[in-house]
């Protein structure tokens, strides 16, 4: 987000510790290990219809081939292929998608870029990497429910989600010598779908729960009620709702008063997954084309808001930054180019983001 909004670096942010943080991250952390570890060993199996089904099934590419073979063959194919799927890529502006994640209702733009994958890491820890993250979505819910396709909220809008192809389809070559081993001692071969649902969809909880943290954040600001889930999971786990509101509390007195730039906010607001917002924010690599501008554009609007409006100094201490922003973000056109790949409907979604960076 910083290099997408030339958001400068503040090297000058204190350590922040807030009452029953630790604690709660802890937890938090133990409870997507359980849940990975449950749909790891007793997977569902996702529609053959689902995108991310048809995707893998797309890309047929010889698994006789070496693994480094094997992932320069995909890489060469997974643009085309998103492409086919109409996904969001540097080749293609895609559509928007109807709740492939998120149920029924859920307004989605899938983005779809490559990278190098680290083939030591990959043979390694294959069964933890996460070849779909979150970008943004909509839900406050801490019912921390794989992003799965079915509907686990009222919460509704926008949402974004990055799929690495290569990575993708290198868990799934890894996952077939598994069950290729599995197979050999006469266990039943997992499917796709359930590969699908065990490792894509499971593994995609980390983003999704910072996600949720964040929106929970953004939804405090705003003396909005965070709304339950629908579903759970079929297994306890603790509800750190509570303690989480508690946190927040402490963070948004501290954000409303806190003197650093933009990028020090960040900093200062942590996550469970990855260290702070200031990773939360980072982009997938990918060529920044008008073809996927937008959808890269909408997946920051709601935090860009946010950190513009939490902070009473902002149009002082700020004042260059954020008219540095609002500057690019009238030289890309963002608002016509955001109407006309939502439609009017989607559009009306994210545009009071729009009207409070002052786009």
């Amino acid at each position: 987000m910083q290099t997408l909004f030339r958001i400068e670096h503040d090297t000058n942010t204190p350590a922040f510790r807030f009452n029953m943080w630790e604690y709660t991250r802890e937890g938090l952390e133990a409870s997507i290990l359980k849940i990975q570890d449950f749909r790891h060993a007793f997977p569902q199996a996702s529609p053959s219809s689902h995108l991310i089904v048809k995707l893998i099934q797309s890309i047929n590419i010889s698994r006789t081939l070496t693994l480094d073979r094997y992932l320069l063959h995909v890489s060469s194919v997974a643009l085309n292929t998103a492409t086919a799927l109409n996904l969001t890529s540097a080749l293609n502006k895609g559509k928007v998608h109807d709740g492939e994640f998120y149920g029924t209702g859920s307004r989605e733009i899938v983005l779809a870029h490559t990278s190098v994958v680290d083939m030591r890491q990959l043979r390694d820890n294959w069964q933890s990497m996460e070849p779909l993250k979150v970008l943004t979505h909509n839900q406050t819910n801490m019912g921390m429910l794989p992003p799965d396709g079915k509907t686990t909220s009222s919460d509704k809008g926008i949402c974004v989600l990055a799929i690495d192809i290569p990575l993708l389809m290198g868990m799934y070559y890894m996952f077939n010598q598994q069950q290729d081993v599995e197979e050999s001692v006469g266990k039943a071969r997992r499917t796709v779908a359930q590969f699908v649902d065990s490792y894509v969809f499971a593994n995609a909880v980390r983003s999704h729960t910072d996600h949720a943290i964040f929106n929970r954040l953004v939804a405090s600001h705003k003396g909005l009620p965070s709304l339950p889930a629908f579903r759970k999971h079929s297994f306890f786990l603790t509800d750190y709702s509570g303690a989480i509101d508690t946190v927040q509390e402490q963070q948004i007195a501290m954000i409303s008063k806190m003197p650093q730039r933009i990028s020090g906010i960040m900093k200062a607001i942590p996550m469970v997954s990855v260290a702070n917002l200031q990773e939360l924010s980072e982009l997938p690599r990918m060529a920044r084309t008008y073809q996927c501008l937008w959808a890269l554009t909408i997946s920051r609007l709601k935090m860009l808001a946010f950190l513009l409006t939490a902070n009473q100094y902002a149009e002082n201490r700020n004042g260059n930054e954020v008219a540095n922003i609002q500057r690019i973000l009238k030289a890309m056109n963002v608002r016509a180019a955001v109407r006309n790949n939502l439609g009017m409907e989607d559009y009306y979604a994210v545009a009071p983001y729009l009207d409070q960076i002052g786009a």
